[in-house]
């Protein structure tokens, strides 16, 4: 959210800038097209700075209720020694394919200590960070377009995300892991997260992507 709001506070300042270094100043001068420029972009930064803030705010306000138990779909905790399984596993996974790389983040401190996992409807916690799951309107990190289930040991939940921006269209994934007590409520966050796909879009990006899920599919299969 901090980052958001630093963006716009530039862009307000380059705003404030184009408007008293523009006044007075012939339509014709150079300077005052390089001001009422300035000032334009100010004015973009400005509107993307606040929505920037805007999303970081209601991820924190997801991830807050999630911590309070609020619109869980799935919970459990993963041991020292299945996060070293885990990470062993995800590493193998990940040199199958580019797009297969985790974008969940986890560190040597996660393997040591184990982490928590919750999962509600478009946000999870992995580990302490929160992640959008590219459901509904917050889907600026990727659109879910997949959820498989990988058995174990231990097992592995991996979502599937496209990614699609201007001149940009990617594959992302996020892998977690589900210890053998949690499997009962992995295979349910699958079957539930898996009712927000769409057939025809996962079709779509079969075509697009081939050898992404060419690589991920003899390990993985849809619940």
């Amino acid at each position: 959210m901090m980052c958001g709001l630093v963006l716009a506070a530039g862009g307000v300042a380059a705003v404030i800038y184009s408007a008293t270094t523009s006044l007075g100043l012939p339509i014709w001068d150079p300077a005052r097209r390089t001001a009422e420029a300035t000032g334009f972009v100010g004015g973009v930064a400005v509107l993307g700075g606040l929505i920037l803030a805007l999303l970081n705010y209601v991820l924190y306000r997801k991830q807050r209720r999630l911590e309070q138990g609020v619109d869980l779909v799935g919970r459990w905790s993963v041991t020292p020694s299945e996060m070293a399984a885990f990470i062993h596993r995800d590493i193998a996974r990940a040199a199958l394919c580019p797009t297969l790389r985790n974008r969940v983040r986890l560190d040597g401190a996660a393997a040591r200590e184990g982490i928590e996992v919750r999962i509600g409807d478009t946000a999870m916690i992995v580990g302490g960070s929160s992640y959008w799951l590219g459901i509904g309107f917050m889907n600026l990190d990727g659109r879910l377009v997949d959820i498989a289930w990988i058995e174990g040991p231990p097992a592995m939940i991996e979502f599937t995300l496209h990614i699609s921006r201007k001149n940009v269209s990617k594959i992302a994934v996020m892998r977690i892991p589900v210890p053998d007590a949690a499997r009962a409520s992995g295979l349910h966050v699958v079957s539930h997260l898996h009712r927000a796909t769409s057939p025809h879009v996962r079709q779509k990006m079969w075509e697009a992507f081939p050898d992404h899920f060419r690589a991920a599919q003899p390990a993985a299969a849809p619940v």
